[in-house]
């Protein structure tokens, strides 16, 4: 079944990114491959020093993303980079389908092909190539990134080459600064923290050079500030906007539909917080239940549209993996199971979101919002009833 609907649903994502129809029959199609077009505008205005702050609407990354941006965007044209896009997103999803089988400890060959078809047969993938987002780039680097990271007995280079998949992995922050709390964390040292904070500090200066050298040969410090300036301000606008028309099931749309839009970025930073300081509690609980836990806090901490629901996967896998360990609960593998089977089929694509006519749509969301809740209390409630919360000072080394 998933097989059929994955093939269906990113034939249709994959025809609407090429070709960018207006209708399907009488149906009017959303653009294809809107967001791949403004990344592709704005990385090329940002190498020929044109500062994309003041001039493009559409520009809300910080600096260093345009600069990771550049590697499929900046040196081609157009209709190659669509292309180059398109082989890429498809080859990430299949290395995130390979990373979900070796994560959820799926056994035999049934349970191995079910999870791998996940990610294909999800709304949100290909709602993500349909329009060109980047997310499906970002989960894979993250998990890339984590795995390598967190457990001491992977090899030196590995670790490295975990280092520069969360590096990238941040040209998203929206999706990837909650995950940052397990890199600072969860190792025995902060050294692997340290270094992608510095190497992220770095990717900004580099990238500020297109902006602020003009003719000149030197970086301006003043300019540089005034670009972050910028970008503070037309991300925070752009968050804003996003608030009231296109995101859905965050606490920035919950906050400005009932007027206390002015208290969006404190309550983000408060739930950022208060999941670094639950990761730092309970740093040595089973990292997939931390995964599964961020993914979700993830998905609601700030304004997010619908092909950004890709990360419920994450908790879902985590939910599978707990049906095949053995020092989980009965209750608990029930529990587990449960909310398994109705997360995964609210994921299959189509989805509700835009299928379904209003009422019946927002119903829809808030049946979501009360899964994905439901989701994170159960995996907190396992990590709080199994693991001790360690309150002694990190290994700075």
């Amino acid at each position: 079944m998933m097989a059929v609907i994955a093939g269906l649903w990113l034939s249709y994502e994959i025809w609407r990114f090429l070709w960018e129809p207006d209708y399907l029959g009488p149906l009017p199609i959303h653009p294809g491959a809107i967001d791949l077009k403004m990344r592709f505008n704005e990385v090329n205005a940002w190498f020929q020093g044109t500062p994309v702050y003041k001039t493009i609407g559409s520009a809300v990354y910080p600096p260093a993303s345009y600069v990771i941006f550049w590697l499929l965007l900046g040196w081609l044209s157009l209709p190659y980079a669509k292309l180059l896009w398109l082989a890429a997103s498809l080859f990430v999803v299949w290395i995130f389908s390979r990373q979900l089988i070796r994560y959820s400890l799926a056994s035999s060959p049934l349970e191995k092909r079910f999870i791998g078809w996940l990610p294909f047969a999800a709304y949100a993938t290909g709602a993500t190539i349909g329009n060109g987002q980047v997310i499906v780039f970002v989960l894979p680097l993250l998990l890339a990134g984590i795995w390598n990271i967190c457990h001491s007995s992977i090899p030196a280079i590995r670790r490295k080459l975990g280092n520069v998949a969360i590096l990238l992995a941040l040209v998203q922050p929206t999706i990837a600064a909650p995950f940052f709390w397990l890199i600072m964390f969860v190792p025995r040292t902060i050294k692997p923290a340290a270094i992608i904070v510095m190497s992220y500090v770095l990717l900004t200066g580099f990238a500020l050079m297109f902006q602020t050298m003009g003719t000149a040969k030197k970086l301006d410090s003043a300019s540089s500030m005034k670009s972050i300036e910028n970008w503070t301000s037309h991300a925070s606008g752009g968050i804003k906007a996003g608030s009231v028309s296109g995101g859905y099931n965050n606490i920035h749309t919950l906050l400005t539909s009932t007027g206390l839009a002015k208290w969006n970025i404190p309550a983000s930073l408060i739930i950022l917080l208060a999941l670094g300081i639950w990761i730092f509690l309970y740093r040595h609980a089973e990292i997939g239940l931390l995964i599964g836990m961020t993914a979700i806090i993830a998905r609601l901490w700030i304004y997010h549209r619908w092909y950004n629901d890709l990360l419920i996967v994450l908790p879902l896998v985590t939910l599978f993996r707990i049906t095949h360990q053995a020092h989980y609960s009965s209750k608990a593998k029930y529990v587990a199971t449960v909310l398994f089977i109705i997360g995964w089929l609210v994921t299959l694509a189509p989805g509700g979101l835009y299928l379904l006519p209003s009422p019946l749509d927002t119903v829809w969301m808030m049946a979501q919002v009360v899964l994905w809740l439901g989701m994170l209390v159960f995996l907190m409630q396992q990590i709080y009833t199994q693991y001790t919360p360690q309150f002694r000072i990190l290994n700075l080394r």
